[in-house]
């Protein structure tokens, strides 16, 4: 429990910047039902045929390239792009090791400095719930891209979590959250929002439940989620809250959770 209190204080207010939060959110998914995760199964549903320039907006801790390194064509040269300048250097970090296929830019997606016409492809792995403009973003998104070019946008499901949700409301009301950041884009609409201003041509289904014998991760995951007042009203809570979960995994012996994504390829309409 004190590693999690330790891990817990390290957290700050701006969930956007602070790479805590992130991992604390990433590791829940170490319990995947099955082998392949969240970022190879992207990965390997991006064709890079005839792709010579990429761009990732919202690149956050460079995680899917990391994970996917050896499958990379030596040909392509990457930006990885993120508003935040914390996770741009994070991203930095995680591929100081590799060569020069990769650039790091601090860049609002809404508004990024690079030329137009230039890539043939551009990734936004679950990041367009973050942004209220989704006119601006798909405006920038097909001033970059290349005739022939096409892009591809993650995002999860509004299902996700509903149990870890029900857990928590059903030990204390404060403790309620809900998935309202991911409504303007999530995969029950998103193919709607994209058509507005693309075709889309693949939308593809990622069902990978997390399973859980452990309290730990969850006790991570939920602290990641709150802020404020409402997080300090967890800490004080969390041993016993820990207990309460530890008392379901004892009667259940496991604790599966919803884990459903979606990954929308798309080009400018003809």
């Amino acid at each position: 429990m004190d590693s999690v209190l330790e891990k817990i204080r390290q957290f700050t207010h701006d969930q956007y910047s602070d790479e805590n939060r992130l991992e604390a959110r990433i590791q829940i998914y170490r319990f995947c039902e099955y082998n392949t995760n969240w970022h190879q199964w992207v990965f390997d549903n991006l064709d890079f045929r005839n792709v010579i320039n990429v761009l990732e907006l919202g690149c956050g801790n460079g995680a899917l390239w990391e994970e996917n390194i050896h499958k990379l064509p030596r040909d392509v040269s990457i930006i990885l792009s993120d508003i935040s300048e914390g996770m741009v250097d994070s991203a930095r970090n995680t591929l100081s090791g590799y060569d020069s296929r990769f650039q790091f830019r601090v860049a609002d997606a809404c508004q990024t400095p690079f030329h137009g016409s230039t890539f043939q492809m551009v990734i936004a792995n679950h990041m367009l719930y973050h942004i209220d403009r989704n006119k601006r973003i798909f405006m920038e998104i097909s001033r970059l891209l290349t005739d022939n070019g096409f892009a591809y946008a993650s995002t999860p499901s509004m299902k996700n979590l509903q149990e870890l949700m029900k857990l928590a409301i059903g030990f204390s009301n404060s403790l309620e959250f809900d998935n309202e950041i991911i409504q303007s884009f999530n995969l029950e609409n998103g193919e709607e929002v994209i058509s507005d201003y693309f075709t889309v041509v693949e939308k593809s289904v990622y069902q990978n439940d997390v399973i859980i014998e452990t309290s730990d991760p969850l006790l991570l995951y939920l602290a990641s989620i709150y802020e404020g007042k409402q997080l300090d009203i967890y800490v004080e809570k969390l041993d016993e809250f820990k207990s309460y979960l530890e008392s379901v995994i004892k009667i259940t012996g496991e604790i599966r959770i919803t884990n459903r994504g979606v990954l929308f390829k798309f080009r400018r309409k003809l």
